[in-house]
């Protein structure tokens, strides 16, 4: 009986430590942020630095990974599935707000610069479209900045969809301009 005893004990002190292991997942993610600054005398902002941000990333995505490796994983496979399925969308939606945000302060420039008159005469297409990229992307950038918890900002209803679209946006935009 003492092996009996010994084995169960071994099995909830390893189910033990995968639950605390989840729960400071769940309360790193509910502290961590998003770095965002102002931008241009407070007129826009903008994501300063990932490093942390993508270093807790990879710290999580480890610990989930040897998870999935104990034999307890079955008590908890759901709160890791959801765990490595929310990583990969904050990951994903930080990369995509990283990519955005250099097109945009680009073109934000260029748009905006000196030959503004010049730039809105000889291209209204072209002006038309990143008027409208531009409100959004700034509308979301304040929203992240006014919160700038990591899971929600990167959770929110359609954001990687969103994003990518302003990404091919700003693209085309781009191309045209080097016409």
């Amino acid at each position: 009986h003492s092996d009996i005893v010994a084995q169960i004990s071994e099995d909830a002190r390893k189910e033990l430590m995968i639950e605390q292991a989840l729960n400071a997942i769940k309360d790193t993610w509910s502290s961590t942020e998003i770095d965002i600054v102002e931008y241009k005398s407070g007129r826009y902002y903008k994501i300063r630095s990932t490093d942390d941000l993508f270093n807790i990333l990879e710290e999580n995505m480890v610990t989930l990974s040897g998870m999935k490796a104990s034999p307890n994983f079955m008590a908890f496979e759901d709160d890791i599935k959801y765990w490595e399925s929310t990583l990969t969308g904050i990951s994903e939606a930080v990369e995509l707000l990283l990519q955005v945000q250099k097109q945009w302060m680009y073109l934000e420039n260029v748009f905006a610069g000196g030959s503004q008159v010049d730039i809105k005469k000889h291209l209204p297409s072209e002006v038309s479209k990143f008027e409208k990229i531009n409100e959004k992307f700034t509308d979301l950038m304040r929203l992240i900045y006014n919160d700038k918890n990591a899971l929600r900002a990167c959770t929110l209803k359609g954001i990687s969809d969103n994003l990518n679209d302003y990404n091919l946006g700003l693209e085309k935009i781009q191309r045209e301009l080097e016409l």
